[in-house]
């Protein structure tokens, strides 16, 4: 089993063949396993860890499976797990009879703070999201005589992200129906003014009194236009608000707390 590289850790990581589970354990899965889920063996507590609701029924035949598939037919289903309030709503709504309690992320201060790089007339991206609207936003803006460079950050590993992200001023957020949304929770962290769609998830931590959330192509154009001209100091409080929003509340006891109580409610079953 391969280690990930893209992000510094040393969790221990063991096949699932040598496992071996005991009367009180619980085992976490994530939703990527899908109606694969069934095939745990009966004995065993599970708690599905969802940070894609969006996608909880992709690649389900909707006439070939029954009523609640994936997760109904799960034996030992103690609950869900998800990372935000937009995400549990859905969820809820899937799944009306199962627990659903929202676990934070963590936004890793020690990599994602503001720093003090200069910063540039940079607009940094993901481009796995909205591929084609990226693409028309730089042509409109353009042709509006606006030429900061745009900076697609992909094949980075975590720390050159957040390096990247303390160099650029602004960072478009093309988050499309996801659980959470974290690179812009990361590029706010990092001091980034960040414009663009909260995208589900997002809609908690998109707060307008530090950040720009828009609701269409026509709406994010006028966004970065109004934010490149903002001036430089006004941008960069704006950043700063928006850094210990995140940094404040994303944090490794925020996660702590939300997963006492969710293991407070399984194991006090016992």
């Amino acid at each position: 089993m391969a280690r990930p590289r893209w992000f510094e850790n040393s969790t221990p990581i063991v096949s699932f063949d040598r496992l071996e589970f005991h009367a009180n354990d619980v085992l976490v899965v994530p939703e990527v396993y899908g109606r694969t889920l069934t095939d745990l063996p009966a004995d065993v507590r599970v708690l599905v860890f969802n940070q894609g609701a969006y996608i909880t029924f992709d690649g389900l035949d909707y006439a070939k499976t029954s009523p609640g598939a994936p997760y109904r037919g799960v034996r030992g289903l103690e609950g869900i797990m998800t990372v935000s309030h937009d995400s549990a709503d859905l969820l809820s709504l899937s799944y009306p009879d199962v627990p659903v309690d929202i676990v934070r992320p963590v936004v890793d201060s020690s990599l994602f703070h503001p720093g003090d790089s200069v910063r540039e007339q940079t607009i940094a991206f993901m481009p796995s999201r909205r591929a084609g609207e990226i693409n028309q936003i730089m042509h409109i803006l353009r042709a509006r005589g606006i030429n900061w460079t745009f900076s697609p950050m992909e094949g980075l590993t975590e720390r050159e992200v957040a390096q990247r992200l303390r160099r650029s001023r602004l960072f478009l957020s093309m988050s499309d129906r996801d659980g959470f949304g974290l690179p812009p929770a990361e590029a706010m962290a990092c001091g980034c003014y960040v414009v663009g769609y909260p995208g589900g998830g997002g809609s908690e931590f998109f707060d307008p009194s530090y950040c720009s959330p828009v609701a269409s192509t026509a709406e994010l154009v006028r966004a970065i236009e109004t934010a490149i001209s903002t001036p430089e100091e006004e941008l960069a409080q704006a950043g700063e608000r928006a850094s210990h929003a995140i940094r404040s509340h994303y944090d490794v006891q925020g996660l702590a707390d939300d997963l006492s109580k969710v293991f407070a409610r399984i194991l006090g079953a016992v």
